[in-house]
């Protein structure tokens, strides 16, 4: 290999929580009423005095949590609802207020749709370069954090031999800089999957978050 070049993999974190299925989420039911079952028990006469309404209830609270019947009703769970943003029904692509609950990754089009990269100039290394790219190609409205100095993968093209480096993008956007993207997208990895090539694709796979 004759070139060496860094790629600019540029991650937004998701930014709620995914949604559980069902198996995770009756699964976390069973075991937060287990440790509330194992709890060790506090002196009641401490919080309620003897006799009172408040005794009586926890003294009945108590009783079901060891025959098992305390768990709430479905209907009295709190269920929180998040309504579809505008850019997901969209598809608005150069959106990040869009699949929050994914990692997004900036993908430009060059010739075809790519991470990108750029060179490796005199003087730099890995860490320093892809700093000094970002800057480059995509503009200093943007706070962003690099993982560390090492590479996360490496794509081998004829004699051209790229090292991605990762950086999550932490605030602001940013700006189409290079001539050479005609475009960008931020993309979930399963829509990577889906619009960049195959070949492409199977080389980078590796590097991208399963979520």
């Amino acid at each position: 290999m004759s070139l060496k070049k860094v790629g600019l993999m540029l991650v937004r974190n998701p930014l709620v929580l995914p949604k559980l299925d069902q198996f995770t989420y009756d699964y976390l039911r069973y075991r937060e009423h287990q440790l509330a079952a194992e709890a060790r028990p506090f002196t009641q006469s401490f919080y309620y005095r003897k006799g009172t309404v408040g005794e009586s209830h926890f003294i009945k609270a108590q009783e079901q949590v060891k025959t098992g019947t305390a768990q709430p009703a479905e209907d009295t769970l709190v269920q929180l609802k998040t309504a579809p943003l505008e850019s997901d029904k969209e598809k608005d692509m150069h959106s990040l207020d869009r699949s929050l609950d994914k990692k997004l990754y900036l993908v430009v089009k060059e010739k075809e749709w790519v991470l990108p990269s750029g060179p490796v100039k005199e003087g730099e290394v890995l860490a320093s370069a892809s700093e000094n790219r970002l800057a480059e190609y995509f503009g200093t409205k943007m706070e962003t954090w690099t993982v560390g100095r090492a590479p996360v993968g490496h794509l081998e093209s004829g004699k051209e031999l790229t090292f991605f480096l990762k950086t999550h993008l932490l605030a602001g956007k940013i700006e189409i800089l290079n001539k050479q993207f005609s475009d960008y997208k931020w993309l979930t990895r399963q829509e990577m999957e889906q619009e960049l090539k195959p070949e492409y694709y199977n080389q980078i796979k590796d590097m991208l978050s399963v979520y």
